[in-house]
C-alpha cells in the first residue's frame, strides 16, 4: 500500500474501494454520493475553520494604538 492510498482511506474509508472498483451507479448511489460530498465539504469546511491563521496583525494594531494613547496622555498637561 502507498502513502496516497493510504491518505485516500484516511481521507474516505470507501475511497480506496471506489477508485479501484469504481462506485456504483444507482439511483440510491447517486443520493449517498451526494450526501457523502455534502459531508466531505462540511468536514473541510470546518477543518478550515480550525486553521484559520490568527489575526497579529489585529493585536499588533491594538497595541501600538495603547502605547500611543499612553505617550499621548503622558505628555498632555
Amino acid at each position: 500500500m502507498t502513502a496516497a492510498e493510504l491518505a485516500e482511506w484516511a481521507y474516505c474509508p470507501r475511497a480506496h474501494y471506489y477508485h479501484q472498483h469504481g462506485a456504483p451507479r444507482s439511483p440510491s448511489g447517486e443520493a449517498w454520493a451526494r450526501r457523502g460530498r455534502w459531508q466531505h465539504e462540511r468536514t473541510l469546511a470546518g477543518w478550515a475553520r480550525e486553521t484559520r491563521p490568527f489575526p497579529w496583525w489585529a493585536v499588533a494594531a491594538v497595541g501600538l494604538a495603547a502605547i500611543a494613547i499612553g505617550v499621548v496622555w503622558g505628555i498632555s498637561p
